[in-house]
């Protein structure tokens, strides 16, 4: 969605350098379609990751929130 450098714009977006794309994508096409944890099938590490309970080794403090209104 984001071009590399605000700066210096591209025409290439880093999804089409890595390959995920063939093109930018607008908002209305991120947002098309909302994907629900429990339809997909995601690997422990994803999980972990939208679960919001990853843990960053070399930080001193990793705090998980307990979100009350949020998630």
């Amino acid at each position: 969605m984001r071009l590399r450098s605000e700066r210096r714009p591209e025409a290439v977006t880093p999804a089409m350098r890595l390959g995920l794309a063939s093109e930018p994508w607008s908002w209305r096409r991120v947002l098309a379609r909302r994907l629900f944890p429990l339809r997909e099938s995601l690997t422990p590490v994803a999980k972990q990751l939208y679960q919001r309970k990853w843990t960053t080794p070399v930080l001193p403090r990793n705090t998980i929130h307990a979100l009350k209104h949020a998630y």
